[in-house]
């Protein structure tokens, strides 16, 4: 009834330091699946499911920055790719902020596993531009949009630089 078509979970959705987090991991489990901290979210798919019902998109957060994880190899790295993949295609999100706050930065990833396993397409949001894109002549992007701006904190000097960012 207000007009918004999109909603948006952003970070504090993930169990941080769970006793079932794998080696080295704080919300991903050995199998690199995210631990939903069910206190705030009992059931995620629902939730998804229920903004679906008010004919709303619904989308989530990855790459965390309050409880970031930080794989040791590259196997444990596509781990958690493939996890957070699986995750928001079982949950039916339509969207994925992806932050740079873990190792989880290579956007083409996201992008073929996002190709490889949703049954729809998933509207990506990227962090910034990635460097080595800017370099390349041509290229394929690999999201849909990204920031120009930090995250906005409570004073007039943040929402100014945030608005500032765009020129």
């Amino acid at each position: 009834d207000l007009g918004y078509c999109d909603v948006g979970i952003d970070d504090n959705w993930q169990a941080c330091d769970d006793p079932q987090a794998g080696h080295g991991m704080h919300y991903h489990d050995k199998h690199g699946r995210p631990i939903i901290n069910v206190d705030r979210f009992p059931d995620m798919k629902q939730m998804v499911d229920y903004g679906h019902s008010l004919d709303l998109e619904v989308g989530w957060y990855a790459n965390n920055c309050i409880c970031k994880d930080h794989c040791a190899s590259e196997e444990q790295c596509q781990a958690l790719y493939e996890g957070d993949v699986e995750a928001t295609v079982y949950f039916d999100f339509d969207s994925i902020k992806i932050d740079g706050c873990g190792n989880q930065n290579d956007v083409f990833i996201w992008e073929r596993l996002f190709l490889e396993m949703s049954p729809k397409p998933i509207l990506i949001e990227y962090r910034r531009p990635p460097p080595d894109l800017e370099e390349e002549e041509e290229y394929t992007c690999p999201f849909h949009f990204f920031r120009t701006s930090r995250d906005i904190r409570a004073s007039y000097a943040s929402v100014m630089y945030n608005l500032e960012s765009t020129n």
